[in-house]
């Protein structure tokens, strides 16, 4: 089982994907967790958005 991690360290890694400019795979490797395990501290709204972000990239 992976390490627990508080509400405050979920809500900052959201904040950073949306104001940073990253790509959430590059938020996730740089904070030491699993996109997928980022994915599900996003809202459904905001992986459409960034999905649909990442897609539209060179």
């Amino acid at each position: 089982m992976g390490t627990a991690r508080t509400e405050e360290f979920r809500k900052d890694a959201v904040r950073i994907v949306r104001a940073s400019g990253l790509t959430p795979r590059q938020v996730a490797g740089d904070l030491g967790v699993r996109l997928s395990t980022l994915n599900k501290w996003m809202t459904p709204l905001e992986r459409v958005a960034f999905n649909r972000f990442c897609i539209l990239l060179p």
